[in-house]
């Protein structure tokens, strides 16, 4: 029994020891496979991290570059010809010029959700150009609407936003005079407002947008009106540096005129010291002859008397009727 057992142990023995290696060769496994899992899982979402922020930065610095080419802040360049025309707003004081070849026409609000005072829509003449219509000014009227998200050239995606989130509104400057704008560059991936793109430019009480018109509308969500305009409407930025504030002309009132008397000339009594009386050769009631009123007298239509004189005055005879 005693060698039967002292095989046993050796035979036993050793298989104590190598279970636990196993088990800790399998947990170590194990944990390796896990952590090559957490480093890849990782690896792929920083990947996936520094490439949409690659992006990101790519397509700002695009942006930029692309707004330093596209710069409004410089003056008319020789593509304006000599032969353009020029609009003039008596009314809402602006003046912009465009091509010889384009149509204008002025409408009003034309629905009660309408904001705007008035827009002065330009165009391409039929068949000129198949990618853009043209472009429209709008004008507001009032201090609220210098904020251009409050206008009808912007569309919410909310009713709560927080513009922190928004895209940036570019400060440049338009026109001949250089007036300070706001350049509104909105892509679709705007968390706040759907795509836009226009100039907005303000002064005393009132806005104006100026809006380029793509052929189809806003409705392509992949639409980026910046590049848009550069590829197919280029002369919009030379038609934008002709804007031009103007003096706004007030209706004048017609002044209320007094009409003017005549007056005419009549003699008078020649008599400094004029003593009236009646007369002495027994004229009876008769009409003064040399306009120095006598108590037998009637005036003279010819002459001019005092009140003193028309005081003692009588009244002409009547005419006798006839029988």
């Amino acid at each position: 029994m005693s060698k039967n057992k002292h095989k046993k142990k050796k035979f036993f023995a050793p298989r104590g020891p190598r279970n636990h290696t196993q088990k800790m060769i399998a947990w170590l496994t194990s944990g390796i496979y896990i952590f090559l899992i957490l480093v890849g899982l990782s690896a792929a979402i920083y990947k996936d991290y520094k490439e949409k922020i690659t992006k990101e930065i790519q397509k700002e610095i695009a942006r930029q570059e692309n707004k330093q080419k596209l710069s409004v802040d410089l003056p008319r360049t020789a593509d304006i010809a000599s032969d353009w025309r020029a609009f003039i707003s008596d009314q809402y004081g602006f003046s912009i010029k465009y091509p010889p070849d384009w149509e204008y026409a002025v409408g009003l609000p034309d629905s009660s959700t309408s904001k705007y005072k008035a827009k002065i829509a330009f165009r391409y003449k039929p068949g000129i150009n198949k990618n853009m219509k043209g472009l429209d000014i709008y004008v507001y009227e009032g201090e609220e609407f210098s904020d251009p998200a409050l206008t009808n050239n912007i569309t919410r995606k909310k009713l709560k936003i927080n513009p922190e989130i928004c895209a940036p509104v570019e400060d440049v400057t338009i026109g001949e005079g250089g007036y300070p704008a706001k350049e509104i560059y909105i892509l679709d991936s705007d968390p706040c407002f759907k795509s836009a793109y226009f100039y907005s430019v303000a002064k005393g009480k009132y806005i104006y947008n100026i809006v380029p018109l793509p052929a189809n509308g806003f409705n392509n969500l992949s639409y980026d009106g910046k590049r848009e305009i550069t590829r197919y409407f280029p002369e919009f930025f030379n038609i934008l540096s002709t804007f031009s504030f103007a003096e706004i002309s007030t209706p004048k009132k017609k002044a209320v005129t007094i009409p003017h008397r005549v007056y005419v000339a009549k003699e008078s009594c020649a008599k400094k010291n004029d003593h009236p009386g009646k007369s002495k050769k027994g004229k009876g009631l008769h009409m003064d002859e040399d306009c120095c009123m006598d108590p037998d007298e009637w005036p003279n239509p010819r002459c001019v008397y005092s009140a003193k004189a028309l005081s003692i005055a009588q009244p002409p005879p009547l005419a006798k009727k006839k029988k």
